[in-house]
């Protein structure tokens, strides 16, 4: 700019002096303005050419403005996008390790019965329960049919000819007739039901024996007791498979035989001192298996029940969690097709 005054200066000092540059002449030394400086400004400011050509720049100033604010919208939107799928991928990464680290956890947590070793799958809390509950039970099984000809005596068989000891051995076969019951008790309502329907039966059935000295009611006790033991097979050989692995469910069984036999020899002190000492009276053998029902068989398989919802609800976590797992994997896969 200062070459341009000096310039004007020179030219300026070639022709006249105007009017306007007297002005400036008589104005103080400090606020003189050389002419040609000041016959730019009078240009640029009065000329119509000088007011288009700063409209134009200063349209040229916006414009890149408006390009570049153009231009940021779509990369805000493209940013917005990106960190959307971000988002969202940290949110199927974070639900991916959630689920992991609930499968994690159930794992550490508890193993199912027939996951473990054979050694721990026969020292593990249910099936002790189930020995225990199957011990008493076949145990009374076993006195029940061979001092029944002696106990129906003591009530008075004897002089009908033994006719209610014939519809005992006769209302064996009964227990085939109790098979769908057994399947529907297990469909409906579980194996807890089913076991804790076997201690009612089998309480009814001491009832009967306890209380009742009339050999016609004893014929209802007949039924009950056939009934009674196709719940105590049934339910007992259907709940060992799911409980336990497949090459322990064969040692389990022995050991379930084995241990009942042994228990049975208990029955010949029980018979000897109600026939003997007792002339036929099977009272206290009656009560003493009463309350091993009440006392044994009732807690064994409240805790049967309990074990099996546990492991159920394992089983239906860890259902759960593969399917989420899987539909996880799948959503993965087609983002990574789709990117």
């Amino acid at each position: 700019p200062e070459e341009a005054c000096h310039e004007f200066d020179d030219l300026s000092s070639l022709g006249s002096v105007s009017p306007g540059e007297k002005a400036l002449e008589q104005q103080s030394p400090g606020d003189k303005i050389s002419p040609g400086c000041r016959v730019l400004e009078i240009h640029s400011s009065q000329s119509p050419e000088g007011d288009v050509a700063n409209d134009t720049s200063r349209q040229h100033e916006q414009l890149p403005h408006l390009e570049t604010r153009n231009q940021a919208i779509p990369s805000i939107s493209m940013q917005q996008s990106q960190s959307e799928m971000l988002a969202s991928d940290d949110t199927t990464h974070m639900g991916e390790s959630n689920t992991c680290k609930s499968v994690n956890e159930i794992d550490t947590a508890y193993i199912l019965v027939r996951d473990r070793t054979p050694r721990q799958q026969l020292l593990s809390g249910p099936f002790l329960a189930l020995l225990c509950f199957w011990t008493v039970s076949v145990t009374y099984n076993m006195f029940v049919m061979t001092t029944m000809r002696d106990f129906l005596a003591y009530l008075g068989d004897d002089e009908t000819g033994n006719q209610y000891l014939t519809i005992f051995t006769l209302s064996m076969p009964i227990s085939l007739v109790a098979v769908p019951f057994t399947d529907a008790t297990l469909n409906r309502v579980g194996f807890h039901a089913g076991f804790q329907a076997i201690n009612v039966m089998g309480l009814a059935f001491s009832f009967i024996r306890l209380f009742s000295d009339n050999l016609n009611v004893q014929v209802v006790g007949f039924v009950i007791f056939s009934f009674w033991r196709s719940f105590l097979f049934g339910v007992c050989f259907s709940f060992l498979p799911t409980l336990l692995g497949q090459t322990v469910v064969g040692k389990a069984s022995g050991i379930m035989f084995a241990l009942s036999g042994i228990a049975t020899f208990a029955n010949i002190p029980l018979s000897n001192y109600a026939i003997e000492e007792q002339e036929g009276d099977f009272l206290v053998p009656n009560l003493i298996y009463t309350c091993l029902i009440g006392v044994v068989c009732i807690p064994s398989c409240w805790w049967i029940g309990r074990s099996n919802r546990h492991e159920n609800r394992v089983r239906q976590t860890l259902r759960e969690s593969a399917r989420e797992s899987r539909r996880l994997q799948k959503i993965l896969l087609l983002e990574a097709s789709t990117n």
